[in-house]
C-alpha cells in the first residue's frame, strides 16, 4: 500500500502513515473510567491560565521518522517516553523500530498498533542497546539480526501497563486528559494522509483551541503547513484540523508504566552473529 507524503515547503518530503483506528468501543473512556472527567468548556480557561494542559516539560528529545511511514510507531513511542519522564521513571531514548518489527508491519498502521502489540505485552527497549538504531538521529533497523539475544527481556522493563491506556474519542475528552497531566496520541488528517502525532499541550488564542507537540519529523520540521512557529520540530493544529478523531482515533496514558527499578536486573547476552 502507498502512503501520502506531505511535501514541504523547503521540498523536502515526509512521510505519513495513519491508518483508520481498528479498536473502537473496546477500552476505557476518558470521563466515564474512575478518577476521570471531562471538564466543560467553561473551565478550561482556569485551568490553561494555571499552567494546566501543558506537558512540554516531559519533552527531552524529539524523535525522527524520517521517510518510514511510522508516525503510528514515533508517536506512540514519543508519549511513553514523555509518561515516564511525567512520573520520574529514568530517561531513555526508547527504540520505535520494534513496532514495525514485532507487528511484522513495516508501512502504516493505525493508532493503536504500536500500544497493543508491543508497549503493552512487549515493550521497548532502550534504543542504545539496539546496533543502528537511532531515532533522533533518524537511523532505523528493520530486522533482529544483530540484536542482543535477550532484547525482550529489557524491553519487558518498559512497558505500558494495561489498563492506563484510556480512549479519548472526542477533542474535549483529548483536552481534558492534557489538563489532568496525561499525554496522548492521536491521528489526523494531515493535508490528504492520514498522520500519528504526539500531543502534549492546549492552548487557546482569541477563542479557538489548539493542540501541539512534537512532530515525527525532527527539529527539521521548523515551518509551513501545521507547523508550530515558537517551537521547531513541533505542530500546532487547531480545533478543526483535528476532526478526523473519529477516524484515526486518539487516547491517553493516564498512569505510570513499568521502571526497569522494579523489575529484576537482565543479563544481556552478546548480539547474535
Amino acid at each position: 500500500m502507498g502512503y501520502h507524503k506531505y511535501i514541504h515547503e523547503s521540498g523536502r518530503v515526509f512521510s505519513l502513515g495513519c491508518e483508520p483506528r481498528k479498536v473502537f468501543g473496546q477500552l476505557p473512556v476518558y470521563g466515564r473510567a474512575a478518577e476521570t472527567v471531562v471538564y466543560s468548556r467553561a473551565e478550561w480557561p482556569g485551568y490553561l491560565a494555571a499552567g494546566d494542559g501543558d506537558l512540554s516539560a516531559g519533552l527531552k528529545v524529539i524523535l525522527n521518522q524520517t521517510d518510514e511511514p511510522w508516525c503510528w510507531a514515533f508517536s506512540a513511542t514519543q508519549c511513553l517516553m514523555v509518561s515516564r519522564e511525567l512520573h520520574g521513571l529514568e530517561f531513555e531514548v526508547l527504540a520505535p523500530d520494534v513496532c514495525p518489527i514485532v507487528t511484522g508491519t513495516f508501512g502504516g498502521n493505525a493508532i493503536d498498533a504500536a500500544i497493543t502489540s508491543v508497549q503493552i505485552p512487549v515493550g521497548q527497549p532502550p534504543a542504545n542497546i539496539l546496533p543502528g538504531c537511532d531515532p533522533v538521529a533518524g537511523l532505523h533497523v528493520t530486522n533482529t539480526r544483530n540484536f542482543p539475544s535477550d532484547w525482550k527481556t529489557v524491553a519487558g522493563q518498559y512497558r505500558v501497563i494495561a489498563g492506563k491506556w484510556l480512549d479519548c474519542p472526542t477533542f474535549d475528552a483529548l483536552v481534558s486528559a492534557l489538563i489532568d497531566g496525561h499525554p496522548g496520541v492521536m491521528g489526523v488528517n494531515w493535508q490528504d494522509g492520514g498522520h500519528a502525532l504526539c500531543v502534549l499541550l492546549v492552548t487557546e488564542e482569541n477563542g479557538t483551541y489548539y493542540l501541539h507537540g512534537p512532530n515525527s519529523w525532527g527539529l527539521e520540521f521548523d515551518s509551513g503547513w501545521g507547523s508550530d512557529p515558537d517551537r521547531p520540530g513541533w505542530y500546532k493544529l487547531s480545533e478543526r484540523q483535528c476532526t478526523a478523531l473519529s477516524q484515526f482515533g486518539a487516547y491517553a496514558l493516564c498512569g505510570e508504566t513499568e521502571s526497569a527499578k522494579d523489575l529484576p536486573a537482565p543479563v544481556l547476552s552478546a548480539a547474535a552473529a
